[in-house]
């Protein structure tokens, strides 16, 4: 099969790399122009790029998909498929009529739910017992078209954004190739069904801690963001991140506010319904590190 890839971010590669290794021929790959990024602003490629220059096959970066020279490019190739996986471009109609056997998009939640930019952390957010990963062809909706396959995972207490990319990562590289293979031969897909919902982009300005929640709404928010944007909160004045919280078994104190650090051998602090014990953080400057080490250069905390 002749197929273009279209993809960006870490989580796309492994369905690439899916690809490549079977045989299918990749004649183009699709990826987001390079960013500045850091303090000297250099140009950085994204992980799917970096892959595909490894592999010697051609990359495209266009700023839209609209311009004509673009969809001409994609029609000259002649694909049997497009595959997409967290592009971060809608693909116009006039794309999605153009491969023989149609487009082809890894999603990562349980569709209907979670259609949109941001399925996994809202998953961990949300607090939810399980997710997953749908193989979809597209149409011209956010994420409405047809199931192909779709397969469930659990979710535990402890599990972070950054374990789930990674388990979602590769069970949509397992289930690309007899996804597209169903298609080729004609199996039908099937229509969404159930409530939908929605998992908007995550912002900065969710990631500042908010300890009038409760303790496990501060929890998931912690997973849903670790190594991610990361949540912080304020210490003597310093914004400290936290990539790992869990539930303490300390009671909270009757006289405490919400936010307060309580006194102990461990970084607990109150939340709207319960203690809250951060685990891993990290100072400004400073590398992450268990809340123990940390406390043992503040003693002011405790």
């Amino acid at each position: 099969m002749r197929i273009i890839f279209m993809g960006t971010p870490k989580f796309a590669v492994a369905p690439l790399r899916a690809l490549v290794d079977s045989g299918h021929e990749v004649i183009s790959v699709f990826t987001n122009p390079d960013k500045q990024q850091g303090r000297g602003r250099k140009f950085t490629i994204s992980p799917v790029k970096d892959f595909a220059l490894q592999k010697n096959i051609e990359v495209v970066q266009p700023i839209s998909l609209k311009a004509p020279e673009i969809q001409d490019k994609i029609r000259s190739l002649s694909p049997d498929f497009i595959v997409v996986v967290a592009y971060g471009k809608l693909l116009p109609k006039t794309i999605l009529a153009i491969p023989r056997f149609g487009s082809v998009n890894i999603h990562a939640s349980l569709l209907p739910k979670y259609r949109g930019p941001a399925p996994i952390q809202w998953a961990l957010i949300n607090g939810e017992q399980r997710t997953g990963v749908a193989t979809m062809l597209m149409d011209d909706g956010l994420d409405t078209g047809d199931i192909i396959m779709q397969k469930e995972v659990e979710i535990n207490e402890k599990t972070t954004v950054t374990e789930l990319f990674s388990t979602l990562s590769e069970l949509g590289a397992q289930l690309l190739l007899p996804s597209l293979e169903k298609l080729a031969h004609g199996e039908k897909t099937i229509k969404q069904t159930g409530e939908s919902s929605y998992a908007p982009m995550i912002t900065k300005e969710m990631a500042k801690l908010d300890f009038n929640k409760t303790g496990a709404e501060i929890i998931n928010l912690v997973r849903g963001l670790s190594g991610y944007l990361t949540a912080w909160f304020e210490l003597d004045g310093e914004r400290i991140k936290v990539f790992r919280a869990s539930k303490s078994a300390e009671k909270r104190p009757l006289k405490c506010k919400n936010g307060d650090i309580i006194k102990g051998k461990r970084l607990l602090v109150a939340a709207s319904d319960s203690v809250v014990s951060f685990d891993e953080i990290q100072a400004p400057g400073g590398k992450r590190m268990d809340a123990d080490a940390f406390l043992r250069g503040r003693r002011s905390v405790l």
